[in-house]
């Protein structure tokens, strides 16, 4: 008989993202939250008067650094007190790049409510400023 060994299993990035823009509807619902958006990095190749041409979805300006199209969070928005939200999110354990890590420290020396989240919890601390 084979042995039984229980396994943790950690939920994909794309779900933790899911549960927290639902978290972040009802926060909307109750006024706290005026606005949010989920973000797409990279782009995409189009054709334009016959020649094929890539068009990034964005192009990041970060301060001593070369514009870039990664980066900015996956969700960005507007609080009801008046502070930018952004919110980089990993799934449990996933890793960080430093250009991600900037950019959440950059924007909370601001004053923005910004945070690197890996669930729903961490997703309310941040936009309640705990």
């Amino acid at each position: 008989m084979k042995s039984f060994r229980l396994r943790v299993i950690t939920p994909k990035e794309k779900d933790v993202q899911q549960a927290i823009i639902e978290y972040l509807g009802h926060e909307q619902s109750l006024g706290r939250v005026v606005y949010f958006k989920r973000n797409n990095g990279g782009g995409m190749e189009r054709e334009h008067k016959g020649t094929k041409r890539w068009t990034w979805f964005y192009m990041l300006y970060m301060p001593g650094e070369k514009m870039k199209s990664r980066d900015y969070p996956d969700i960005d928005g507007l609080l009801s007190d008046g502070r930018a939200l952004f919110l980089e999110v990993k799934r449990p354990g996933g890793n960080v790049r430093d250009g991600q890590a900037r950019f959440i420290e950059l924007a909370a020396a601001h004053g923005a409510a910004a945070g690197i989240v890996e669930s729903v919890e961490d997703a309310l601390k941040v936009v309640r400023g705990e």
